[in-house]
């Protein structure tokens, strides 16, 4: 399974309004500071490699108290709008009834950790393995993160099913390493959720 827009969805209109709840939260100007998180995602993706959220705070302005206030009301500001996927969370279930070992991953610069815990608060447990390209350093959108789990767990390609929301990450991505996948409508889960930063190749939303 993918994550955000598949097992999780994110309670709120657009993704960049997480940046401008913490802008309130903060007492700094919500646009201003949507426009510095937005160019900071952008920098540190300049060189291509995959991103964490330390990376992308490097590139915002001021000092390190700062920034690292800043992270971890990020982090705040994501546990609290995360929630579990009502719409897909049955077909989670019946994978789990039927016996079937499952794996998660997702291209996104969250700390696993943190990732691992939402999934646990929303009710998604016994998975066999979370697979977060930040922490991995390895991409689902150019198949590397999808072939390091199938070395990982010894799992071939043509016993896979993947569901997932992105057409480029989750879908066409998943049938260039050999693995079935089936994409879910996004405008199903009310909300739309990406690293801000990147382009994902997916319909523009």
């Amino acid at each position: 399974f993918d994550i955000f827009d598949t097992l999780l969805k994110r309670d709120c209109a657009v993704p960049h309004d997480v940046f401008r709840a913490m802008a309130c939260v903060s007492g700094r100007d919500p646009d201003a500071f949507c426009r510095e998180r937005v160019a900071a995602e952008a920098r540190a993706r300049a060189s291509g490699r995959e991103v964490s959220l330390e990376d992308i705070y490097r590139e915002m302005p001021g000092d390190e108290p700062e920034k690292e206030a800043l992270q971890a009301l990020e982090l705040r500001m994501e546990a609290v709008l995360l929630t579990g996927n009502q719409v897909v969370k049955p077909l989670y279930r019946a994978a789990m009834e039927w016996g079937k070992p499952v794996y998660i991953l997702s291209d996104m610069y969250l700390p696993e950790a943190f990732v691992a815990s939402v999934l646990e608060n929303c009710g998604y447990r016994d998975y066999r393995a979370l697979y977060i390209s930040a922490a991995r350093g390895k991409k689902k959108r150019d198949g590397s993160l999808f072939r390091l789990a199938m070395k990982d767990n010894g799992l071939k390609p043509a016993r896979l099913f993947h569901v997932g929301d992105s057409l480029r990450g989750d879908f066409l991505a998943a049938h260039a390493v050999g693995v079935r996948a089936r994409r879910i409508p996004t405008r199903t889960n009310h909300t739309t959720y990406r690293p801000i930063g990147e382009s994902t190749g997916d319909d523009a939303r």
